[in-house]
């Protein structure tokens, strides 16, 4: 038996390809088998528990399955993808561009704390208006 701390452990599969998906069609029928054989066929019977849990899963993946192999691990990436995607690890570009998604980000979020600080000095000029004619 595998190590009880990972037994239940699940983790989705990179880069399926058609022996996965395979599996999972067992996986699934093999499921179906076990809920037949052992709870009379009534899912309720496994709801709430580990093994319920786990055929969901499998259901989900095979469902996933049935779109095709960019449902299960992404779209394809070509050569040239590959390739740029790699290189802008190496050489910081990557980064780079994120960065300045970050600081457009915070450009956005400054303008609003802005507004926002506008905003609470009218509502403390108002309130102080109202507490000096009282």
């Amino acid at each position: 038996m595998a190590n009880s701390s990972n037994f239940y452990r699940f983790s989705y599969v990179i880069g399926a390809d058609r022996s996965t998906k395979i599996e999972l069609i067992n996986w699934f029928a093999k499921s179906q088998e076990y809920i037949n054989q052992y709870f009379d066929g009534d899912r309720n019977r496994i709801n709430k528990t580990v093994f319920g849990d786990c055929v969901t899963k499998v259901e989900i993946l095979a469902d996933l399955d049935e779109l095709g192999m960019t449902a299960m691990c992404g779209t394809p990436l070509s050569d040239e993808e590959y390739e740029q995607k790699l290189q802008s690890v190496i050489d910081g570009s990557g980064l780079v561009k994120y960065l300045n998604k970050v600081l457009m980000q915070k450009q956005d979020l400054l303008k609003k704390l802005a507004d926002l600080e506008a905003v609470e000095q009218v509502l403390r000029d108002k309130i102080a208006q109202n507490t000096i004619v009282k």
